[in-house]
């Protein structure tokens, strides 16, 4: 298998030294960034970063109260025109076309969206209840393709624009116990691979950003199998990546447009190839970290 791995090694060194060199930036001072799930995590790290470069920054989530301390936080005045709050539920397509339709009557187009809400789940396949599986597909699915279908085709008529989607590394590798969640998340990359495809030659850029642990609240939030909150942070969350250095990656992922970005350490990544290059051995890991966790599992329950 690692004979496999030079070639790779190979041609993320010329793609990095491509990007650094040749590959024209594309600022996004005065640019209109549309982030949802921005009151807390990942969301509102971007917000501030793109807010810090320059943007005009929309910020969209449930929770209003912390949209508005996040508000406060970037600008000092919770007055101030930018960046503007909206209250959004991602899993609700009235919600996000009304809120769309407001955006664009009273501000401007969208020029970048960074599609961020999403929601997690800890528990076995057979505990999992079907309502949960279709709540993570509400939230990380259909809340993604409701909000491209509401913003495309203004970017479309413009012939501009950049779409980001937030995944995981389970959108390319599964693991036990996150069923549901992998599930989503293999989704909405495959819908935003296609996306890809279809708009080449458009003027719009997809992203799809799949990291590894981030420090968020995200297994805290997580589903159980019954649909509750887990309310516990896991040791991989507590020792994940800063949501401030995830937000450096997502916003350079824009200013120098990149398809993909497998955002997460040498082990972690080595998922990924090996599934493709050795599959054996891929599927050999995977049953012995099944049984592992199983065992911890059942000392939880």
């Amino acid at each position: 298998m690692f004979v496999f791995i030079i070639p790779f090694i190979v041609i993320r060194i010329l793609y990095s030294l491509y990007r650094k060199f040749i590959l024209t930036a594309v600022p996004v001072k005065d640019k209109i960034v549309l982030v949802t799930g921005a009151s807390s995590g990942l969301g509102e790290a971007c917000a501030k970063k793109f807010a810090e470069e320059g943007a005009k920054v929309i910020l969209c989530a449930r929770n209003v109260v912390e949209l508005k301390r996040v508000k406060k936080e970037i600008s000092g005045d919770e007055n101030s025109k930018w960046p503007v709050v909206y209250s959004m539920d991602v899993t609700q397509k009235k919600d996000i076309d009304n809120c769309i339709q407001e955006i664009e009557s009273n501000h401007c187009f969208v020029d970048i969206l960074i599609s961020n809400a999403g929601v997690s789940l800890r528990g076995t396949v057979i505990d999992t209840d079907v309502e949960v599986h279709r709540k993570m597909m509400e939230v990380n699915y259909f809340g993604p393709v409701n909000l491209v279908k509401a913003v495309l085709p203004s970017m479309l008529s413009r012939k501009t624009g950049h779409i980001v989607s937030i995944g995981s590394l389970q959108a390319v590798v599964a693991i036990p116990y996150r069923c549901a969640y992998a599930s989503s998340k293999h989704a909405s990359q495959a819908f935003f691979d296609s996306l890809r495809a279809e708009v080449c030659g458009e003027g719009i850029n997809i992203s799809t950003i799949n990291p590894g642990y981030i420090r968020t609240n995200l297994s805290k939030n997580a589903f159980t199998p019954e649909g509750e909150k887990h309310g516990v942070m896991d040791k991989t969350t507590a020792s994940g990546m800063p949501p401030e250095y995830v937000a450096e990656c997502v916003y350079d992922c824009v200013y120098k447009p990149r398809n993909d970005l497998l955002l997460c350490g040498f082990f972690n990544g080595l998922g990924p190839m090996t599934r493709h290059c050795c599959p054996p051995l891929y599927h050999w890991y995977m049953a012995r970290k099944g049984r592992k966790e199983a065992e911890m599992y059942k000392k939880k329950t």
